[in-house]
């Protein structure tokens, strides 16, 4: 039965010549859903939860079929005229004059015609909004996420023509800067919605899904790993092409569970959208190659694709734990599985439910978890029927059942708490999940804040400090552009000099291979390579603000004297001939923190052969030195 009785009632009431055995029911398949499906195509509904969700109204329409036999009216009569629902309700002043005859002749003839125009407040709808996945500017397609409307209300967005996202950037305003986001990640916690990121699945042979994966990847040991190979870690690693070993980009693998007596296995690699065709063809040759081998000795085929099933958010701060905690309330965070990089499944209730005062009925957490989130007015019906089981009241037949449920995966980000977690849903849920974090005390960031954040705790910011790569190329010639279009609008005179530097110099710089594992930089500071260079980060104290494109220089004794020195008498910082710049430059400045930023922070790039020298002469504890740096202009 769909609900008790009332269920029986509407089965029998929709089929009156049938019997109630005779009924087909069609259920909604895993991968449904109605905002994906275009007009004219079949509808599937889930009958349980359509109606656990619309109890009240069948049970009004149960008993008004009842009541008819006793001589009342049924319909809309019986309600009060300002009751009454209307056609035209969100345009009360527009007549259409037979839409369908003219509907079925623009078809007939192959001309749709004119299209009715909504109204705004329809236009606007909040299931409406959040359905549509794409914008057309210009004549140019962008999709946008899942929570596009949530964030466009609260950040300033922009364009990614070469990734083809709009995306959130920033808050707009003042007290919204680099020192609220450091204030957040101190005090509270950042999220970050990263669905824009391509998530390429490979399903088939595990052997083959594992050699292929090893052949790409340059940090091979984590693949090796039996946590890794179990579904238990995910890996961190950069791949690169087959031929000339060329770094495409960071990813994110992992594998899925996978059943006790199958050889397949299914692995996720998440790819910047950036680099996505490039990550792609790279996987597919590298599949199609172990397939070659494999094939010959009796093996089988390996699928590779992308999939937007699930969307992905990101958690850090110093309170990420307790918030990660009040939406997985039974996760075990002491289990040997708690590592770094450690994947956890959970299935839990409604993550906006997590901060309500609600119990959330422990027992049917095993329950089937849902595919497809409930709208917010069917949570909201769900919160008062909890609400009411947990009072101990009545039930009545009009109630709705209790909350949904919906499965996930916990990633472990780093070893600090601070580091946060990387949590994947189904992307149905991620709405849910953003307003779950948000109300638990998270603070979103856009993606301006969140290229803050990978300053603050060293990490590199692709595509920007990835030079050696197609999408950091690229992302380098957009940013030159930007900067001669604007030169372009200001008059000659006014054009400051340093943008005149930076876009003289920045286009001739050139990248040598850049090393990413602590076993190359070793091998590669052994054998002296001329043009290997390494990433590093810079931090600039007494309110140094680093510029981006400066170049890097090794210091003089005088100069790594007078800056890294103890105080004492003899120590001096007013010779004129401290700032100045000799010898060759050695490396460039890639990113820079925000300029109210308290100490400056940037990531570089520096010739491994200048960095074993810089080593030698001025080492200091923790593997620090001492560098000059020289601004564009």
């Amino acid at each position: 039965p769909v609900v008790g009785e009332c269920g029986d009632r509407a089965r029998a009431m929709s089929t009156p010549h049938k019997s109630t055995s005779d009924v087909d029911v069609v259920l909604a398949t895993t991968r449904g859903d109605w905002t994906s499906r275009e007009d004219g195509a079949a509808r599937f509904i889930k009958v349980w939860d359509f109606a656990s969700a619309r109890a009240a109204e069948l049970y009004a329409t149960t008993t008004a079929i009842e009541g008819r036999e006793n001589g009342k009216v049924l319909g809309v009569s019986t309600l009060p005229r300002h009751l009454r629902r209307r056609a035209t309700s969100h345009a009360p002043y527009l007549s259409r004059r037979r839409p369908n005859l003219k509907r079925r002749r623009g078809d007939v003839g192959g001309d749709v015609g004119r299209g009715f125009r909504l109204c705004r407040e329809a236009l606007r709808r909040r299931g409406r909004l959040n359905a549509e996945t794409k914008r057309v500017i210009d004549g140019v397609t962008f999709k946008v996420l899942r929570t596009h409307t949530w964030h466009a209300k609260r950040f300033t967005t922009r364009k990614h023509s070469k990734w083809g996202w709009i995306l959130p950037s920033i808050r707009p305003g003042r007290g919204r800067g680099w020192r609220f986001i450091m204030k957040s990640i101190a005090q509270s916690a950042l999220v970050h919605d990263s669905s824009y990121y391509s998530c390429i699945v490979l399903k088939g042979d595990g052997a083959v899904v594992r050699r292929a994966l090893v052949e790409l990847a340059v940090e091979k040991k984590c693949l090796n790993n039996k946590m890794f190979r179990a579904a238990h870690r995910a890996c961190a690693m950069h791949i690169e092409t087959f031929k000339n070993k060329r770094t495409i980009a960071p990813v994110m693998a992992y594998y899925m569970p996978r059943a006790k007596d199958s050889n397949d296995s299914e692995a996720h690699v998440w790819v910047h959208p950036a680099a996505s065709e490039k990550a792609l063809q790279a996987i597919r040759a590298a599949v199609a190659r172990q397939v070659a081998r494999k094939v010959k000795r009796g093996g089988s085929a390996v699928t590779v694709e992308t999939s937007d099933a699930f969307a992905r958010l990101e958690i850090i701060g110093h309170k990420s734990f307790e918030v990660v905690q009040k939406l997985v309330p039974r996760l075990d965070f002491l289990s040997e599985r708690h590592v770094v990089r450690g994947v956890r499944h959970f299935v839990s209730h409604d993550p906006r439910a997590a901060t309500l005062n609600i119990d959330q009925a422990p027992e049917r957490i095993d329950d089937e978890p849902s595919e497809t989130a409930p709208t917010q007015a069917e949570f909201n019906v769900s919160c008062r029927a909890s609400r009411d089981a947990m009072l101990e009241r009545p039930w009545e037949p009009a109630k709705a059942i209790g909350l949904k449920n919906y499965s996930g995966l916990l990633i472990n980000r780093g070893v600090n708490a601070s580091e946060g977690y990387s949590v994947i849903v189904p992307k149905s849920w991620a709405i849910p999940l953003l307003l779950g974090m948000s109300h638990a005390g998270a603070r979103a960031a856009g993606m301006k804040e969140w290229s803050w954040c990978a300053q603050q705790f060293g990490k590199p910011v692709f595509p920007d400090d990835y030079l050696d790569t197609p999408a950091g190329v690229a992302q380098r010639q957009e940013l030159f552009d930007e900067i001669k279009a604007l030169m372009a609008k200001t008059p000659i005179g006014k054009v400051p000099q340093g943008l005149r530097e930076l876009e003289a110099c920045g286009r001739s710089i050139t990248v040598g291979r850049v090393i990413r594992t602590q076993d190359a930089l070793s091998k590669a500071e052994s054998l002296a390579t001329q043009h290997a260079m390494v990433r590093v980060t810079l931090r600039c104290p007494w309110s140094g603000q680093p510029s981006l494109g400066s170049e890097l220089y090794v210091p003089t004794a005088a100069q790594n004297a007078a800056w890294t020195g103890k105080k004492s008498g003899a120590r001096r910082r007013d010779d004129v001939a401290l700032a100045e710049i000799s010898g060759e430059s050695v490396g460039y400045v890639t990113s820079v923190s925000a300029p109210a930023a308290a100490v400056g922070l940037a990531s570089a790039l520096i010739s491994v052969k200048a960095l074993s020298l810089l080593r030698e002469k001025f080492s200091r504890a923790s593997g620090r030195v001492f560098v000059m740096c020289k601004p564009p202009g």
